[in-house]
């Protein structure tokens, strides 16, 4: 759970015109963020914690903090967010 319900293709504090994603990979999510993990960086998932999902082939989900869309997930139901995997 994270304080962002998706991954965006932008940071959307910084910009307008951003766009969610629902279904990344690692690879491509390691392109949308810095490689180096930095004190304050806006990451919804940290580029040390990716490449060791990515080495470790995990799926990971972005959910946001609301615990109704994670019950959802954890139920198999329709849930609002991004996977990577």
């Amino acid at each position: 759970m994270s304080n962002v319900g998706y991954v965006y293709d932008k940071d959307p504090r910084q910009h307008k015109n951003t766009r969610k994603i629902k279904k990344i990979n690692w690879q491509n999510y390691g392109k949308l963020i810095s490689q180096k993990w930095k004190a304050g960086m806006s990451a919804p998932f940290d580029p040390v914690a990716a490449r060791e999902a990515k080495k470790s082939k995990m799926k990971v989900y972005v959910i946001g903090r609301d615990l109704r869309n994670l019950e959802n997930l954890l139920n198999g139901k329709k849930f609002r967010g991004t996977i990577i995997e």
